[in-house]
């Protein structure tokens, strides 16, 4: 199998970028296919401006606020996330979905985000975030798991 690429997006230009070119064809070299992670993205990009689901209280309370600094530093692009954290299945679509339609829904929440003048709420993970901390903390999601998709044209 064919090694993971590690990646960085400085802007969602750079993201949208690398967006067209997987959707030319890539090579999978993790357990998520494009619609999945596309999926999986929307999802985790539409919390921010619509509200994160809820969790625990034992987890919101005690269990994050340990975890916070760590992830943190992950997500705000400090350190590269690990592969196989944890994620809330709900939001990882079925392998083999339709990778026209979820790019072109990213692409949607992407203008959305960049374009969002109300308030962020607060990440349950995380905490409270800037504007700015939002959008890396976005862009870093995005790179972790495009990272296992390696455009087959650059």
């Amino acid at each position: 199998m064919q090694p993971r690429t590690l990646l960085r997006y400085e802007t969602f230009t750079d993201l949208i970028v690398d967006l067209n070119k997987l959707s030319n064809g890539y090579t999978q070299t993790g357990n998520w296919d494009l619609a999945q992670c596309a999926g999986h993205l929307c999802q985790w990009m539409s919390f921010p401006m619509q509200g994160y689901p809820r969790v625990p209280w034992l987890l919101k309370k005690l269990v994050f606020p340990m975890m916070r600094s760590g992830y943190r530093k992950q997500y705000l692009g400090l350190i590269p996330i690990k592969k196989g954290g944890p994620t809330m299945k709900e939001t990882v679509p079925p392998p083999g979905g339709d990778e026209s339609g979820a790019v072109s829904e990213l692409m949607v929440w992407i203008e959305r985000l960049q374009h969002h003048t109300g308030p962020w709420y607060d990440s349950p993970v995380l905490g409270k975030l800037s504007r700015e901390e939002v959008f890396q903390a976005q862009l870093t999601h995005c790179a972790h798991h495009l990272s296992f998709l390696v455009p087959k044209s650059e």
